[in-house]
């Protein structure tokens, strides 16, 4: 499959001591740029930033060799009250996306670290349709904003988060129309959350646009789904996220079910690494896309 196009989300650089992600840490970007380009990386997610000058941010990024993925929003999608403020963030969201020559973007349901399924990971703790239709709302909202500036919103499931399991997703992409709102799922979380991807994947080829791929290991995911007083840090903790390849998913087996003309952005993420270092980690990473892409 040479069409796909492979990029990271530089998370390993992100990951705390304490098992969660801090996107309010600061970066030596041309480091970074560099480091990834190392790694065998030519893209990174897109990161606009908060000052609004894209424009410098896209001569950082051409700089450093370095091409922009699809970006991400997440958000309360249950709420009513945030449905505004939300629709505000992803019309400008898929605004600089087009101004970086983007044409997609992830859309996920916020996790804040005291969230019910944060304590409770991956058993679709108290499901609730009422909940459901009022994110179906939102993500009507939303990817009608993104796609009125040529953005195409990917539902983006995520274990701790309102959108977690099978049947969850499976009820939103029911009820919304394709041609409005794609998908952008991830494979580590499917996995974690008791989907198979490759089926998911193969059930649902034509809908999706961009993916995330991340490795698990299936034991610490068995081991621990449903039991409690083991939440989400602590399965972190006990090693379920691993470079790609090294874990347990059958992660080409997924991209192949998507089929040989995919041409969409595929992501890589390692959410906690595995190796000692970041660098290592994206090594390991930037490797197994050269196997895919037939690349030794």
């Amino acid at each position: 499959m040479t069409g796909i196009r492979f990029a990271i989300n530089p998370l390993q650089w992100y990951a705390t001591e304490d098992r969660w992600i801090d996107f309010t840490r600061k970066l030596d970007m041309p480091r970074l740029f560099a480091d990834i380009r190392e790694a065998g990386f030519t893209a990174i997610v897109a990161a606009p930033p908060a000052d609004g000058n894209l424009a410098a941010y896209g001569a950082e990024l051409e700089k450093a060799g370095v091409a922009p993925a699809p970006g991400y929003l997440s958000g309360p999608l249950e709420d009513p009250d945030s449905r505004d403020e939300l629709v505000a963030r992803a019309d400008l969201l898929a605004r600089q996306s087009v101004e970086l020559g983007l044409t997609e973007m992830f859309v996920a349901a916020g996790m804040k670290p005291d969230a019910p399924r944060v304590a409770r990971p991956a058993i679709g703790l108290d499901a609730d349709q009422g909940r459901l239709e009022r994110m179906r709302e939102t993500l009507l909202r939303v990817a009608d904003a993104t796609k009125r500036n040529g953005v195409t919103s990917c539902l983006h499931q995520h274990v701790g988060s309102w959108i977690e399991v099978e049947d969850e997703v499976e009820w939103l992409l029911a009820r919304i129309d394709p041609d409005l709102l794609a998908l952008g799922p991830d494979t580590g979380h499917h996995g974690w959350a008791a989907t198979d991807p490759v089926a998911f994947f193969a059930r649902h080829a034509d809908r999706i646009k961009a993916l995330h791929v991340k490795d698990i290991r299936v034991s610490v995911a068995e081991q621990t789904r449903g039991v409690e007083g083991i939440g989400y840090r602590e399965v972190v903790g006990r090693g379920i996220w691993t470079e790609p390849g090294r874990g347990d998913l059958d992660l080409r087996g997924a991209i192949d079910a998507l089929g040989q003309d995919f041409s969409g952005w595929a992501i890589i993420e390692v959410d906690a690494p595995d190796l000692p270092t970041p660098q290592e980690s994206a090594r390991a990473s930037g490797d197994w896309c050269g196997t895919v892409l037939g690349v030794e």
